[in-house]
């Protein structure tokens, strides 16, 4: 005997329908990053490029050797070393700095410091990506 299944209908709401909900539910509307936030584009694209950086060097774990060279600042040899999955380290702490820079953003209200404190987190987003995709495309075999 075969039962008949019932189709959920999921129902549409329309996006002021949704900013009313959240509205009554939070008190006030979010965004993201507010207007004032000098380069939001430019953050958002950097949030993502931590992401990716951070599930890609999780995906490629199990492809690389056990250790990998993410220490370069330290003497040549076994200090160098660290485990394959540290890799997700940069990336890690590049969106701790860039959440970080956006929290002091919103305190305070010098245009030149908002726009150095953004900057310098997209810069600290850009070098991190690049190191771990370098090491991982360096030892890797692929």
């Amino acid at each position: 005997m075969t039962k008949k299944r019932k189709k959920i209908v999921i129902p549409k709401i329309s996006p002021v329908k949704m900013k009313k909900i959240w509205k009554e539910t939070f008190g006030k509307e979010q965004k993201v990053i507010s207007d004032s936030t000098p380069f939001g584009e430019y953050i958002i694209y950097a949030i993502f490029a931590n992401l990716i950086t951070i599930i890609f060097a999780l995906i490629v774990h199990k492809w690389l050797p056990p250790e990998v060279p993410l220490f370069y600042g330290k003497p040549q040899g076994s200090e160098q070393l660290a485990s394959s999955w540290l890799l997700v380290l940069p990336g890690l702490i590049s969106l701790l700095i860039l959440f970080t820079n956006l929290a002091i953003v919103s305190l305070i209200k010098n245009d030149f410091s908002k726009k150095t404190l953004v900057l310098a987190a997209i810069g600290a987003t850009f070098f991190s990506t690049i190191t771990t995709f370098k090491i991982i495309f360096l030892v890797g075999s692929f």
